[in-house]
């Protein structure tokens, strides 16, 4: 699929009542975040995998192929109306090749990694619009020695990132069952159509997005909806400022910063002494540390919870993760 950047022309809506598809809460919040600016590259994950071992490309485009299809989210495309955002489905055919495939072979181990994740970042740095057909991409790049690099963006309208991991090894699961059948790839070139159309005829054993509205619609009409939602105002009540490290956020990031420290063995040492939970360690950490950026005796950090209730939303791919705050009163 080739990668469109954002336009301000909408395709043109002749879809019927019933084949809209509602935008969960969260992919609503996503469609607005996108239109304040539609240039921004951020609201995409990115992920790729290391792989050691033979890897097909045939098998791997069916497979991808497969995944888009039986994953309702992944398939969607995005409208707009008088009415609002609204999704439609749009599954490729079987025989669609949804895979592109990048042979570094030959190429030196070191320098082949680096341009495939060149690759990548140049990818999750390309800003997808909306309402177009590249929100969804992967690209398989061999290098020397049955070595393989698997690299998966997804917009996050589509997919956060709990659903983005189960769409992944949702993937592992066909591709390990495509390989079964087909051993060491022979003749795959011939009959790779024939293996398509099978694999198409195989269902999900996933829930369909279906399914995961009617899950959301019970909960909404629920009295512990209710609840929770009397519990969150009430908590979320008080007038707390909320400071960054530069003060109040005056927009969106446009760009991600990533930076690695490693800890020194004695620092390693010291929190495992702790015997606490790393990751709260980590919350705890940080939390002390804006307290004494900022000045303020009581913070708030952003955490993203999964947002999911219930086995049929743990099980399908979608957008339902939100940011919850959680305000920490420092002495």
């Amino acid at each position: 699929m080739k990668s469109r950047t954002p336009q301000h022309d909408r395709p043109t809506d002749t879809t019927s009542a019933q084949d809209r598809i509602p935008l969960t809460a969260a992919q609503r919040g996503i469609w607005y975040a996108q239109q304040l600016d539609e240039t921004n590259p951020t609201y995409q994950i990115g992920q790729y995998l290391d792989l050691r071992g033979r890897v097909e490309p045939v098998l791997m485009r069916v497979a991808v192929t497969k995944i888009v299809a039986d994953l309702g989210a992944v398939h969607l495309r995005m409208r707009d109306d008088g009415d609002g955002p609204y999704a439609v489905a749009m599954p490729p055919a079987a025989t669609d090749d949804l895979l592109e495939v990048v042979d570094l072979r030959g190429t030196d181990a070191d320098a082949a990694f680096a341009q495939a994740r060149e690759r990548m970042d140049v990818e999750m740095a390309t800003p997808r619009d909306l309402t177009g057909d590249a929100l969804f991409g992967a690209i398989l790049f061999r290098l020397d020695g049955d070595r393989s690099l698997f690299f998966q963006r997804v917009h996050h309208i589509l997919l956060d990132g709990y659903g983005a991991v189960v769409a992944l090894r949702y993937l592992a699961g066909v591709y390990t069952r495509l390989a079964r059948f087909t051993p060491n790839g022979r003749v795959l070139d011939l009959v790779d159509g024939v293996v398509a159309r099978v694999a198409a005829r195989i269902p999900s054993p996933l829930p369909s997005l279906a399914d995961l509205q009617a899950s959301l619609d019970a909960y909404e009409a629920s009295d512990q909806h209710a609840v929770d939602e009397a519990y969150w105002t009430e908590a979320l009540a008080d007038d707390a400022v909320v400071e960054g490290l530069e003060g109040s956020a005056d927009g969106v990031a446009t760009r991600v910063v990533r930076v690695s420290v490693p800890l020194e063995g004695d620092l390693v040492e010291r929190l495992a002494g702790l015997g606490r939970d790393l990751p709260k360690t980590v919350v705890g950490v940080i939390a002390l540390y804006m307290a004494k950026v900022t000045g303020e005796a009581r913070v708030s950090l952003g955490l993203p919870v999964t947002a999911r209730r219930g086995a049929v939303a743990k099980t399908t791919p979608s957008m339902l993760s939100s940011i919850l705050p959680l305000r920490v009163d420092v002495d």
